[in-house]
């Protein structure tokens, strides 16, 4: 519990610091490690062995959904006439298998390294990351 706390205190310091100079995504990815790393509880061997596959895994995963993303910026799905809502669809579901297999494609790996338990705990622990991200930065804006 006090690693949470801690880890929930870095978390608003690094917002309020991001404010300031500008650096996000370095910082979220380093709170991200913080996070995962505290959740999955690696050994050092697990660690020094997991996170290069995890950053790999990761950078495949940012640079398949910024793909996706670059043909949609700013393309409201409601301004799309038939043609093109039907084409949108056909992409979201091609990039969802995609997604899908690149998670097939690290879980071999990944279960290499970490325990069925753990690699269970890292898609619990990715999807809070993202929801304490997420609460966070609307509060911000608030």
């Amino acid at each position: 519990m006090k690693h949470i706390i801690r880890l929930l205190l870095l978390l608003t310091i690094s917002f309020n610091t991001y404010a300031q100079d500008g650096q996000q995504f370095g910082k979220i990815r380093a709170l991200r490690v913080a996070y995962l790393t505290n959740k999955l509880n690696l050994n050092s061997s697990q660690s020094a062995q997991f996170w290069p596959i995890y950053n790999k895994y990761s950078e495949e995963r940012r640079e398949l959904r910024a793909a996706y993303r670059k043909n949609y910026k700013g393309n409201q799905a409601r301004n799309m006439d038939k043609v093109e809502a039907y084409q949108y669809v056909e992409n979201n579901i091609e990039y969802q298998e995609k997604e899908l297999a690149l998670k097939k494609k690290y879980k071999d790996e990944l279960l290499r390294v970490i325990s069925p338990q753990q690699l269970a705990t890292l898609y619990q622990a990715e999807r809070d990351f993202k929801a304490i991200l997420i609460k966070k930065l609307q509060e911000r804006r608030q």
